[in-house]
Order: structure tokens, then C-alpha cells, then sequence
């Protein structure tokens, strides 16, 4: 099963990786400002509270689901987004683009961080 998590958790990682060079990048410019951390950070929570309320909804959770769903949900679906905005607007940065790069940030910060206490949480 280690060979179908590992590709998602890869881009998640990579997603990670990107969103913190394009946040470095923005700070060094100044064009973050508390705006863009305020509603990154309720993007962050809102899509993780959909996540858990999904399972909450179902009733049931499956044993490999927080493994498929945190990551699609939290990071490659976001950095998807950015990603398609990067192309089309080459070399400027959107107001779009940083909420989803600190959503990113946040995310993955909060799983380095709090990850084994996320992962017990939920499988209550």
C-alpha cells in the first residue's frame, strides 16, 4: 500500500518545498502583507475542518483515508491552483496565490509539527 501513498505524499512534500521558496521569495519583495496570512490561515483551517467533518458525515472512516484525503484536500489541490495561476500569469504574484502559498505553509507546518497528535485525533 506504501506504493500508492507514496506518490501523493511526494507532491505533498514538493508542494511544501515550493510554497516555502515562493513565501521567502515574497518576503524578501514585501508582497505579503497580514491580509494574506489571515486568510491563508482560515483557508488552512476551513479545508481541514472539511476534511474531518467529511468523516464526521460518513460515519466511518477507512484506514488509509487520512493518508489519501490530507493531502490531496490540504496540499495538491491548493498547489494545483497555484500552480495553474504560476502559468498563466508568469513572474506576478496574485493576491490568489498567496492565500493558497501560506495555506500550504500552514498546513504543512501544523503536520510537521503536530502530525502523530493529528493523526490520533482523528482515529478517535
Amino acid at each position: 500500500m506504501g506504493v500508492v501513498i507514496f506518490p501523493g505524499l511526494l507532491i505533498s512534500v514538493i508542494a511544501y518545498a515550493v510554497s516555502i521558496y515562493y513565501f521567502i521569495k515574497g518576503l524578501r519583495s514585501r508582497t505579503f502583507n497580514f491580509g494574506s496570512f489571515w486568510i491563508g490561515s482560515v483557508l488552512s483551517l476551513i479545508l481541514f475542518a472539511g476534511v474531518i467533518g467529511s468523516w464526521i458525515l460518513a460515519g466511518k472512516m477507512y484506514v488509509f483515508s487520512p493518508s489519501f484525503r490530507i493531502p490531496l484536500i490540504l496540499f495538491i489541490i491548493p498547489f494545483s491552483i497555484f500552480y495553474i495561476l504560476r502559468k498563466d500569469n508568469p513572474g506576478v504574484t496574485t493576491p490568489l496565490m498567496k492565500v493558497l502559498i501560506i495555506s500550504i505553509l500552514l498546513s504543512g507546518t501544523c503536520f510537521l509539527i503536530l502530525g502523530k497528535y493529528i493523526f490520533e485525533f482523528i482515529e478517535l
